[in-house]
């Protein structure tokens, strides 16, 4: 997410906010410099999308983050699943929420989520597994 300065003498209008001349402004978007009159000034904190990324081997609890890199709450995310080895099922927020998905070898599941209604994800198997999970801000 790059910060930039407005080094022209007029205001800009830049993600719908007003910039005065001299002032300063950080956006998700990336401008060419040359044709609006600003100055980079740098690149940090950049936008990541990915929210966790991890590969689980036992029974656990995965907490979903609740803000992202940059400190901004996340209400909308996509949860990824990937199964390389074993079986594993995973139960959403609590172990009373029936039915549970049941995982497999080789399978592939991505849900998305417009609104915070998932909070944790409950991982359980009798078996040995290997799973991959990645929550990614959408």
């Amino acid at each position: 997410m790059p910060i930039y300065r407005n080094i022209s003498s007029l205001r800009k209008e830049l993600n719908g906010k007003v910039v005065e001349s001299g002032k300063e402004i950080s956006s998700l978007t990336y401008y060419d410099e040359n044709s609006i009159g600003l100055l980079k000034i740098k690149d940090h904190p950049m936008f990541n999308p990915v929210l966790l990324s991890q590969v689980i081997t036992s029974n656990s609890e995965i907490l979903i983050p609740k803000v992202d890199n940059l400190n901004i709450p996340v209400f909308k995310y996509a949860i990824h699943f990937y199964v390389e080895k074993g079986e594993v099922s995973v139960q959403f927020n609590s172990i009373e929420n029936k039915p549970v998905l049941n995982l497999y070898t080789g399978c592939r599941w991505n849900i998305r989520i417009f609104e915070r209604t998932i909070d944790k994800l409950i991982l359980n198997s009798t078996k040995e597994f290997i799973l991959h999970i990645i929550v990614e801000k959408v």
